[in-house]
């Protein structure tokens, strides 16, 4: 009798082993795909965040808004699971107000951090995704102020 307890339990154990080991592989292969994949996710973020204001001039205020602008570029399926992919793995500040760019200058070199990986990833697969919507911004606001110069010198004249 105690050969069989013996036995159910060296057969428990060896099951709780195996169930402890896949589920540390499954774990282990998702971490290497999010590591692998999310310098990719949060570049292409900085794109379509950049491309959000290029079309509509504001921030985007919510994932609909970057929503609606997938929807434009198709109605291919791909576009939509992208657009989810991203959601369940990028963080967007929404909050981030692209005005407050003007107080710090175009001189200064400021950190953005409006874009990243819940797994705290930050840069991009080729480019910082920051810093590519910070010189977007810069280069925004480098060339309304030259407009707003040649509007004054007009005036002067």
């Amino acid at each position: 009798m105690a050969r069989f307890q013996i036995s159910i339990r060296s057969t428990l154990l060896v099951f709780i082993a195996i169930a402890v080991l896949l589920a540390t592989a499954i774990e282990l292969r998702r971490r290497v795909n999010n590591f692998a994949l999310n310098p990719y996710r949060v570049q292409g973020v900085a794109e379509l965040l950049i491309e959000h204001m290029e079309e509509t001039g504001q921030w985007p205020r919510g994932w609909d808004d970057l929503g609606r602008l997938v929807q434009h570029k198709g109605t291919d399926v791909r576009w939509s699971q992208w657009l989810k992919e991203l959601r369940r793995n990028v963080d967007i500040d929404f909050s981030f107000d692209p005005t407050t760019i003007k107080q710090l200058g175009l001189q200064d070199d400021p950190v953005l951090k409006v874009v990243q990986a819940y797994d705290g990833t930050l840069h991009g697969a080729t480019a910082d995704p920051n810093k590519m919507i910070l010189c977007y911004l810069q280069e925004k606001l480098a060339t309304s102020s030259e407009r707003e110069q040649s509007d004054g010198q007009g005036v002067a004249d």
